[in-house]
């Protein structure tokens, strides 16, 4: 296709267009009004006092008072015509491409539950691995992340996209096995997401780098908490400028969250930092607090490096 068609086409509106071209397009009106296809011939004025078939033929011939501007119109309306034509062309090819992108090159495969959970349940991190003060609870189960997640996209139906892709419940895409850590009043999500193939691992790691997951999962976040330990407690989440945190495994997304709890005995502020880590055809996923104290960020560090290097392990081979 040439590149300046429609720069060319425009041109067209001050270009002489031929005798022989204006006779056809004249000949194949007639032809069109008269629902009939037949030769019509294009007379100049002089021959049109002598003929006797005036009746019968419509004969179109320019008038000499008015060739200047007919023709321009004729011009316009020719070159307007061509833009329309090239616009629409460009329209079909770019909503087909679009079309093909999202059916095929986006789509995940549906991954087999009864191969895929026994791979993530060998990917686990330990309370020992991460500190003496942790230790494993039961807050949480995947049909909590279900239940919520559905109530998500009811509020939020931009947020449906990401079951497609394997990032929320209930999903084909992938198998979340999910584990939950407290220590005094803190808590922590650990999460091994394993889908069928790893490239369908790295679209999900394109979705939620390249979308607005951050707001779906602090939703989702904020409908869990009156469902965990915190009874009572409900909780909003908005966005935190995440500090630097050295890179792990294939790739790597972290989200900053600050909550704003309500508990029975008043409101308490924290800080929480998502970390989405790819090894291969999985995801870990961990959210250790951000305290204020010395070693805090180093605590973080040691959680994100234990959840990628427990997925290493077993989809780094």
């Amino acid at each position: 296709m040439n590149r300046n068609a429609v720069s060319s086409a425009v041109r067209l509106i001050d270009a002489e267009l031929s005798p022989d071209f204006l006779a056809s397009l004249r000949a194949d009106l007639v032809a069109d009004l008269t629902n009939q296809r037949s030769d019509v011939s294009v007379t100049p004025q002089s021959e049109q006092s002598q003929s006797t078939q005036a009746s019968e033929i419509v004969r179109l011939t320019p008038d000499p008072t008015h060739v200047g501007s007919s023709r321009r119109v004729l011009k316009i309306v020719l070159g307007a015509a061509a833009c329309l034509a090239l616009f629409a062309t460009i329209a079909v090819v770019v909503v087909n491409r679009l079309g093909n992108d999202v059916a095929s090159g986006d789509a995940l495969h549906d991954v087999d539950p009864n191969e895929a959970l026994p791979l993530g349940q060998a990917a686990p991190i330990t309370p020992n691995v991460l500190s003496a003060r942790w230790r494993q609870v039961d807050d949480f189960s995947t049909a909590d992340y279900a239940q919520v997640s559905t109530a998500t996209y009811s509020a939020l139906p931009k947020c449906a996209k990401f079951t497609t892709f394997g990032m929320l419940p209930p999903t084909t895409k992938s198998v979340t096995i999910h584990h939950d850590f407290a220590s005094d009043s803190s808590l922590l999500f650990h999460d091994v997401i394993v889908f069928a193939t790893h490239e369908d691992a790295t679209k999900a790691m394109d979705a939620i780098s390249g979308g607005n997951f951050a707001e779906c999962w602090f939703d989702v976040f904020d409908r869990l908490t009156p469902l965990g330990r915190y009874l009572g407690a409900t909780s909003e989440s908005v966005d935190l400028e995440a500090p630097q945190i050295q890179l792990h495994g294939e790739r790597q997304f972290i989200i900053g969250q600050h909550i704003r709890y309500s508990f029975p005995n008043g409101p308490q502020e924290r800080d929480f930092i998502n970390a989405y880590v790819q090894v291969g055809r999985a995801i870990t996923f961990v959210n250790p607090e951000l305290s204020t104290g010395p070693n805090s960020l180093a605590n973080v560090e040691n959680v994100i490096a234990a959840s990628a290097d427990a997925l290493e392990a077993e989809f780094g081979r």
